[in-house]
């Protein structure tokens, strides 16, 4: 939605999203995109309106995500310790939140490596806000906060 909100109506831009996790389920529920009204509390109102579509079964409010922004999303499973390096670059920017925090300096060196790989030029790197490449590549340059910049 932001991404959308952010092109507006400038349609030459080629916008993909891929969305991994390791877990199948939960790629499963993102996938239908459809969301109990409690879950979207803190979505805007108008963000609501525009990108989706409001369904009542029984007596509980649904948000069903519109076909137009599905289709910018592309899900898939990804083991960032197995399959990382059979997705193919160039990519304007990686989130990769509250994940690097579970693993040690050597894996997390490695998983860099592979997103320093990824990224285009002056590529943006998004860690989670308690995760830090301090110590561990110093390829990118921190923006601020968790947002980093690959160096060329």
């Amino acid at each position: 939605m932001l991404v959308n909100e952010m092109v507006g109506i400038d349609m030459s831009w080629d916008i993909k999203i891929l969305a991994t996790d390791i877990n199948t389920h939960s790629l499963k529920i993102a996938y239908l995109g459809r969301y109990p009204k409690k879950q979207v509390e803190d979505v805007p109102a108008k963000y609501l309106k525009k990108y989706f579509h409001k369904e009542l079964v029984g007596q509980e409010e649904f948000f069903q995500i519109k076909e137009f922004l599905k289709k910018r999303l592309i899900f898939r499973r990804l083991n960032l310790l197995m399959s990382i390096n059979r997705i193919k670059g160039p990519v304007d920017m990686i989130f990769c939140q509250n994940v690097m925090i579970y693993f040690d300096a050597g894996t997390r060196k490695m998983i860099s490596d592979q997103f320093y790989r990824l990224l285009g030029p002056k590529g943006y790197l998004c860690l989670g806000v308690s995760e830090s490449l301090f110590g561990i590549d110093d390829r990118f340059k921190l923006i601020e906060s968790s947002i980093y910049r690959k160096n060329m």
